[in-house]
């Protein structure tokens, strides 16, 4: 019984430091402005740049990436309970409590969460994302592929059958939160990082 109740606490404890918003925070203490209301409308890096500036937008991103990291790595014992904190961070992220239910993209808390349950495939993806930003110059469409590439990279390397679902549904996560931006690139409309 206690450890059932341990698990529940884990897992509400995930999703409310999922939620914590680092990007509307830092806006909001150092510029004075809600960044929902800025470009994007995202509380996430990319969007922190634009409002923030490169340094800014890098601490977001690494607090993003600290809490999708920190709850599989040392708080779950096993493949499945690692992956229900994970998914559950990147829930709180995307759909903040503390923001009404707005947030981010997921992209840095996924590959927080992917850095504790397969370190190799998210370099490998990280490649990715690196060769097609250098071809494109979009931070979406590079973040897009990149996270597509994961599941196909756990496939590659053989991983678990927990973390293959989990690569899936975090690819499934990151397409749904980025589908003003997908519809921008079918457009022709989204915006090179040089012209953020």
């Amino acid at each position: 019984m206690a450890e059932t109740w341990m698990t529940v606490f884990l897992i509400i404890a995930a999703f409310i430091a999922g939620s914590v918003p680092f990007g509307w925070i830092y806006v909001k203490l150092f510029k004075g402005r809600d960044v929902r209301e800025l470009g994007s409308g995202s509380i996430g890096a990319t969007n922190v740049y634009r409002a923030a500036g490169l340094a800014a937008a890098l601490l977001v991103f690494f607090l993003d990436f600290a809490k999708g990291f920190i709850f599989p790595f040392f708080f779950g014992e096993s493949y499945t309970l690692k992956i229900a904190l994970g998914m559950m961070v990147i829930l709180g992220h995307n759909f903040s409590i503390f923001l009404k239910g707005r947030g981010g993209k997921g992209v840095a808390s996924s590959a927080g969460v992917a850095s504790a349950l397969a370190p190799l495939c998210l370099l490998s993806s990280f490649a990715v994302f690196v060769v097609v930003f250098a071809l494109s110059g979009i931070i979406s469409l590079s973040s897009i592929i990149a996270v597509g590439f994961f599941p196909v990279f756990c496939f590659i390397f053989s991983l678990s059958a927990e973390i293959k679902i989990f690569a899936v549904a975090a690819f499934a996560f990151v397409l749904f939160s980025h589908r003003a931006n997908i519809a921008r690139l079918f457009r022709g409309e989204e915006k090179k990082a040089s012209k953020l």
